[in-house]
């Protein structure tokens, strides 16, 4: 039984029942109830879940007497309410971090051949135990039924995009590792991001990071802005061409295409990096449907030197805010319509960030 379905069961019980909440734990390997008294004063019962000795969902006392109501968001996470240990990412998990270094395998150079590249799946189990020791209590996916409508869409032959802010490398494993908890990896597995290559040709571990996840890999305008040879920019250029016809030969294949609109994550010190670039226009006219989202809180921030290995990591709260499904083509007409003087490309990047930013805050 998928976690998915246990939930949903938990959830039928809780309101169903005078005094209880149970499942038949018998068809759900793995999870072990456990009742306890939250109090003497009002004798009520809490009934936890656990799998793997970790806390997975809990029943709780109702608003009326004698009835019980389900949560799970603020009970997971609950091992996570003391302070994390000092140090950068690889001193707090050293020993995650050599198990993950071993599973991932070597990165092939990039070309024009490889622009498409799959999940290493044996990656996300260790990187989201990682992420589990981050999240506080709360964490959670609001409009994760706008989410799944885009998989339905997706699912019928249209081109679907996800936009979502981006505020640390952790973006990606945390999402991943949310679903996993409390909703349907199915719908993670659809996704494709669209990923710049310094990611791959970063360090080792920014390399495991990206190889956790689909990607199609592209080389951002950022890049261009750097000198190199007349070569390097040839073979750059063809990438970006291969691409693009690998996107548009997937996008009606079932999948939903992942997109960051800054193209950088959000830096305190640099307001530039909250905004999106007018390129992901490009994106979002090559699509019929697209969900926004937003996330508040962060587990990683950005270090400095932007590496990886030295930024610090903190306990936070999580919410990724979805927004309901748009179509693209009104989307844009609209963007136009209201920054008619930036032209198109900038009215859309324009248009996306006060959308973000008007996405109702946890």
């Amino acid at each position: 039984m998928s976690k998915k379905l246990i939930i949903e069961n938990l959830t039928r019980a809780c309101r169903s029942s005078s005094d209880s909440c149970s499942i038949d734990v018998r068809r759900s390997p793995g999870y072990v109830r456990r009742d306890r008294r939250q109090s003497r004063r009002d004798g009520a019962n809490r009934v936890d879940y656990l799998k793997a000795g970790r806390l997975v969902a809990r029943a709780v006392p109702g608003n009326s007497k004698n009835s019980l109501a389900f949560c799970v968001c603020d009970a997971m996470y609950e091992e996570n309410l003391t302070p994390l240990p000092p140090g950068d990412a690889t001193a707090i998990f050293a020993a995650e971090l050599q198990v993950l270094a071993r599973q991932g395998p070597p990165s092939a150079p990039l070309s024009p051949d490889n622009v498409v590249q799959f999940a290493e799946k044996s990656i996300q189990p260790p990187l989201a135990a990682i992420c589990r020791k981050l999240l506080l209590p709360g964490s959670s996916i609001k409009g994760w039924q706008h989410l799944e409508e885009l998989s339905r869409l997706s699912g019928r032959g249209n081109a679907c995009l996800l936009c979502l802010s981006h505020v640390s490398n952790l973006d990606v494993p945390n999402l991943y590792t949310i679903i996993e908890d409390q909703h349907d990896l199915d719908v993670f597995h659809q996704i494709i991001w669209i990923a710049g290559r310094k990611l791959s040709e970063d360090t080792p571990l920014t390399r495991i990071l990206i190889q956790s996840c689909n990607r199609i890999v592209i080389t951002p305008p950022s890049w261009f802005s750097r000198a190199h040879s007349a070569e390097e920019e040839q073979a750059a250029r063809r990438i970006n061409r291969a691409a693009q016809r690998e996107l548009l030969r997937l996008r009606k294949e079932g999948w939903i295409f992942g997109l960051f609109p800054t193209g950088t994550r959000r830096r305190a010190d640099d307001e530039s990096t909250s905004h999106a670039i007018p390129e992901t226009d490009t994106y979002v006219k090559s699509f019929d449907y697209m969900v926004l989202g937003r996330i508040d809180g962060c587990t990683l921030p950005v270090s400095k030197d932007r590496d990886f290995t030295h930024e610090i990591p903190r306990r936070d709260r999580l919410t990724y805010t979805l927004s309901p499904v748009q179509r693209t083509s009104e989307w844009r007409a609209n963007a136009l319509a209201q920054f008619t003087e930036l032209g198109q490309r900038r009215a859309t990047a324009r248009a996306i960030d006060e959308y973000l930013s008007s996405l109702p805050r946890p």
